[in-house]
């Protein structure tokens, strides 16, 4: 990686350009811990139809993250639930 340039810690792929019920997201620099929590609490959603998560290489530190909908909810907006939910889990009691 050259000094000044930074990498982009999320990608997001998507089926169709017109299809915002469907899409992978790469997530960079991270791995098992965070793709199976957040493959987990997402599966939970009532509007979710599919998520599952896969490492691309063992070497590698990235996971892919496919969100399927039933209805008409973005995604990314599932994906941003998922986040916030995962790290909510985490918190340590108080």
């Amino acid at each position: 990686m050259t000094e000044g340039k930074r990498k982009t810690a999320l990608e997001t792929s998507q089926a169709a350009a017109t299809d915002r019920r469907c899409a992978t997201f790469v997530v960079c620099e991270e791995d098992h811990n965070l793709g199976n929590s957040l493959g987990y609490v997402t599966t939970k959603k009532p509007e979710v139809e599919f998520c599952g998560y896969t490492k691309t290489h063992p070497s590698e530190i990235k996971f892919n993250l496919l969100i399927q909908m039933h209805g008409i909810l973005p995604t990314g907006e599932v994906f941003q639930r998922g986040l916030v939910e995962a790290m909510t889990l985490c918190q340590p009691c108080a």
